[in-house]
Order: structure tokens, then sequence, then C-alpha cells
């Protein structure tokens, strides 16, 4: 059996794993290590992605027709419902029905769920069951003519 004493050791482990190991033995941080870089600021909502690019929109006002709706996919991939209540206004709900969870759509001046009849007002409230509540509002905004997610 061979004896190894503590001194050895550590010269041994120091000499093959480097300064490295040393570094961050002591505690302090490996001065050849960039610190990280700051978090950035989200931008506004509605303003185009850094880099350039455009926009994630969910459609153009001009496409939902006053006093009607459009269903539409968000960039998150869930349907929402834009209804344009009277010219330059927007307002939108998630599709999701608060009864079971199908998708309604629009159906001339109101919503309509497929899967059980609840109908819902474009305004998103519950015109009829067996959903016991309306839609869920979804934010957002119009900007130069673009609905966006607020």
């Amino acid at each position: 059996m061979t004896v190894v004493c503590r001194r050895t050791l550590l010269k041994g482990a120091a000499a093959t794993c480097g300064t490295g190991l040393l570094a961050a033995c002591a505690g302090g941080a490996d001065p050849a290590t960039p610190a990280a870089p700051a978090p950035a600021e989200a931008p506004p909502a509605g303003a185009p992605p850094p880099g350039g690019g455009s926009r994630v929109t969910l459609g153009q006002l001009s496409d939902i027709p006053v006093g009607g709706a459009v269903s539409v996919k968000a960039p998150n991939g869930d349907t929402v419902l834009l209804t344009q209540p009277k010219a330059g206004e927007v307002k939108a709900f998630s599709a999701v029905c608060p009864h079971e969870g199908c998708s309604a759509a629009p159906e001339g001046d109101h919503f309509s769920c497929p899967c059980h009849g609840s109908q819902f007002g474009l305004d998103g409230s519950l015109l009829q069951g067996p959903a016991r509540e309306g839609l869920s509002s979804y934010a957002v905004q119009v900007v130069d003519g673009q609905v966006l997610p607020a």
C-alpha cells in the first residue's frame, strides 16, 4: 500500500487541473470569464422586434367587418375572436368556450359553440347556455391598421 501525503496530493491536483480549479475553490470568479450581459428591456407592445423585422399581428383592421367578427390564430397558437363593434374599435376574446373548452366561432351577429350550443354576444357576453359565463377577454391594440396583441 502506497501512502501519499496531503501536500503531494494537492500539488498534483493543482498541476493536473490548472489554476481554474484553484480559482473555483477560492470562491472568486474566473477573470477570463466574461460577465453575463444585463437583461434587455422588453420592447413596448406592438413595437417591431429587435433587429428589425415586422410586428406580430393578429390581423388587419380592414379584415374585420364592422358589427361582425373573425377568428384568428394568436402567436402562441390560441384561437382568438376579433370583433369590430364600431369602426376602428376592436375587441378580442378567447375562442375557448367556458362550458367544456370547445372552440366558439363567429356566426353572424354572435359566437356559437358547436359542441353544446352555447352562444355569446360580440361583446363576449353569454346569450345562451349551457355555458354559465361569457368568453374571456384577450388584450389587443390597433396600431397603423394592424391588430396586435397588447
